[in-house]
This record gives structure tokens, C-alpha cells and sequence, in this order.
């Protein structure tokens, strides 16, 4: 913790190794032997930079994974290799070494960063100019799906976002991908502001629409008595879309009750797909997948994050593999799509358990072949 490898304090002298600024090797801490080793830990603060030679041996080569290693807090960067690099075939399970987190969805203005990694791992964000760990933001736990969100309470610093993942067990990942300026999720939703939708109802009539349903002054009500209730309608097959709604619970009695949004692939059909984004009794918001033919496992689950008695407005974005949702404004999760790119040719509002839902104001876009660049 605290070296300078590769550089003066400043951080702009280049005085690099021409090997790895820090290279592991062997059984490392308490040795391969021991049944529960103790992680070798770089950070915090250590300045590692201009270290390399173009090849794999740039910041910090990990020849050995018999050991955990953990990377944390430091600014790595300027390297001539990877910032952080395995050994083609290094020592031990293949397996302990992680894949990079996935960043999604993020606001550098609010400071916010939301993605998938392996579950309950921890995720360290950092900002940079390049490929790598310029600037350590800070570091947040993902939850039992692997998903995170990253709330630094200020802005990043930019230009752009990397990340690493850990485990308990396995040592920290390489750096993920860059992002871009802005995200596919953030820029479809800048979009929609400025277009129409190809389709919209306040709910003034169900044309089009089939199942148990029925209106009240020009809201959709779906009341479900022990079994579950919805209402569909055919789309043209697409594989990214936008929804927006608004919801509430009217009546419910127990705590899984449910208000749900689907989008189906080949709905009533052998080989259907479908995700569920759900809106509970008890202000949990969830994401299901439709595993044929009785599955239902579910992607996400997130704490409070509404008022289920009062109007909420949700945007669902699905742009080829990514899904987002966001509630009242506020992203609630983003994650990559286990059916990978899916044509939903059908939605379905429904009600689930004994609860009466409300719906109105429901807008849909199609995105398949819009240009999302910023």
C-alpha cells in the first residue's frame, strides 16, 4: 500500500520496469498447501504506471492464482501491457478467474454506475481516459443475481468507467471494457423524450387488447381472485423496444401479491420466451424469465425503491440483450438477458395472486434500428 511503481509521486516521471510493475508467482501467501489461504492485497493507494513492455506484463501480471489476489483502491494506468493481466495458464483452477463486470447503465453527472458480475462479489469503479484504473470512485457489493449499482453521492470524473470484481475467494478480474461517453440505456431514453410513440392509450377503450380486463375512467383495471389475470396485445416482432407506464395497486392482501408487465416472445407458443418486470405488495421490484415450460426463476430483486399506493411511472427498456427498468425516474436495475436477443411479438399486463391493479398512460417504442450513438 502507498508505492509508487513505475513513477515519482506526481505520477509523471516514466520510470518503468520493463517487466510487470508487480508480477505474482507460486503458491504466494501461506503457500499453496493451505487450505484456506490468506489473499495477497495490493492497495490501497499504490501508483502503478509506465510499467511494461507492450505485452501481457503491464501493471499486474498474475502468473499464479494458488493464492487469492486482491486489487483494490490504487490508480493503475499508462502501463505497457494490461493493467491487470493473467498468465495464459496460470497455476490452479482456470475457473477462480472472474470475467470483468458488465457496466450498463451510468451517469457521470449523479456519480452513478449500474451493471451484472458474478454474485456477491465486489465491484470497484474507477474512472479513466483509456483502458484502465485511472481514478479509484469507489466500491459496492452486487447482490445475490450479481447485480450492482454504484451511487458515488457526486460526479465521476470521466471521461469514462471501468470496473474489476472479486470474491471472497478469487482474485480481483481484469479491467472491464471502457465505456463509451453515454449508455445505450441512457441514450434510448434521451431518445424517446424527442420521439413519438408508435403506439399509445390513456385507456379510453381496450381495441386491440385481450383477456380480463376492464376500464374505469380511462385507466386499465386487472383484478385477480387466487389465479392470475392480464391482458394482451400483438406487436410487430422486435428485439429492442421502450415502455412506459404508470401503476398502482388499488387492493391487495397478502405480501405476494403482484402487479406484472411482460414481454413475450411467440407467446401460446412451444418454444415461448418471456420476461416479467413485477411491482409487489411490499415495494419489491423484480424482474422473472420464463425458463419453458413451467419455470420462472427470477433475474433481480431490489428493496423498496416506490409507493404502490400512489401512481408510479416506469420505463422498460429491452435493447437486444440489455433490460433496464427505471421507477419514478430512478433507475431500479439494469442486466444482460439470459435469452440473449429475443423478437417479442406480444405484452400482457396482469395482476397476480388476490390484487386489483391499475394502469394508464402506456406508450410504446420500437428501437429496433434506431441509432443510439450520442
Amino acid at each position: 500500500m502507498g508505492n509508487w511503481i513505475g513513477t515519482d509521486p506526481s505520477g509523471s516521471e516514466h520510470v518503468g520496469n520493463n517487466g510487470g510493475g508487480i508480477q505474482f508467482e507460486g503458491g504466494g501467501q501461506d503457500g499453496p498447501s493451505s487450505s484456506h489461504p490468506s489473499p495477497n492485497i495490493v492497495g490501497p493507494d499504490n501508483l502503478i504506471a509506465y510499467n511494461g513492455n507492450g505485452n501481457d506484463n503491464g501493471g499486474i501480471l498474475i502468473d499464479s492464482i494458488q493464492v487469492p489476489v486482491f486489487i483494490t483502491s490504487n490508480a493503475i494506468y499508462d502501463n505497457g501491457g494490461k493493467d491487470i493481466a493473467y498468465n495464459d495458464n496460470p497455476d490452479g483452477d482456470p475457473t477462480t478467474i472472474l470475467e470483468p463486470p458488465v457496466i450498463l447503465y451510468f451517469d457521470l453527472v449523479k456519480g452513478l454506475a449500474s451493471g451484472q458480475t458474478c454474485s456477491r462479489c465486489v465491484v470497484e469503479v474507477y474512472s479513466t481516459d483509456d483502458q484502465d484504473g485511472k481514478t479509484f470512485e469507489g466500491m459496492v457489493l452486487a447482490d445475490e443475481y450479481g447485480i450492482f449499482t454504484f451511487n458515488k453521492g457526486s460526479g465521476f470524473s470521466g471521461p469514462y468507467l471501468t470496473a474489476t470484481t472479486r470474491s471472497e475467494s478469487s482474485s480481483t478480474s481484469e479491467f472491464s471494457e471502457a465505456t463509451s461517453a453515454s449508455s445505450d440505456i441512457q441514450n434510448a431514453l434521451d431518445w424517446i423524450q424527442d420521439n413519438t410513440p408508435d403506439y399509445q392509450t390513456g385507456f379510453d377503450n381496450l381495441d386491440g387488447w385481450d383477456g380480463d380486463g376492464s376500464l374505469d375512467n380511462g385507466k386499465l383495471i386487472v383484478t385477480s381472485q387466487g389465479k392470475n389475470s392480464g391482458i394482451n396485445r400483438t406487436i410487430l416482432a422486435t428485439d429492442s423496444l421502450a415502455a412506459e407506464f404508470e401503476f398502482q395497486i388499488l387492493n391487495a392482501n397478502p405480501v405476494n401479491d403482484r402487479c406484472y408487465f411482460y414481454a413475450w416472445e411467440n407467446a401460446n407458443s412451444d418454444v415461448d420466451r418471456s420476461l416479467g418486470a413485477g411491482f409487489w405488495i411490499d415495494n419489491r421490484a423484480t424482474l422473472e424469465h420464463f425458463v419453458p415450460p413451467s419455470d420462472w426463476p427470477f433475474l433481480v430483486e431490489t428493496d423498496s425503491i416506490y409507493d404502490f399506493q400512489s401512481t408510479n411511472k416506469v420505463y422498460l427498456f429491452i435493447i437486444k440483450d440489455i433490460i433496464a427498468v427505471f421507477i419514478n425516474d430512478n433507475l431500479a436495475y439494469s442486466l444482460i438477458n439470459p435469452d440473449e436477443k429475443m423478437l417479442y411479438t406480444s405484452l400482457q399486463f396482469s395482476s397476480e395472486q388476490y390484487i386489483t391493479c391499475e394502469y394508464d398512460n402506456f406508450k410504446l417504442w420500437d428501437l429496433s434500428g434506431v441509432d443510439l450513438t450520442p
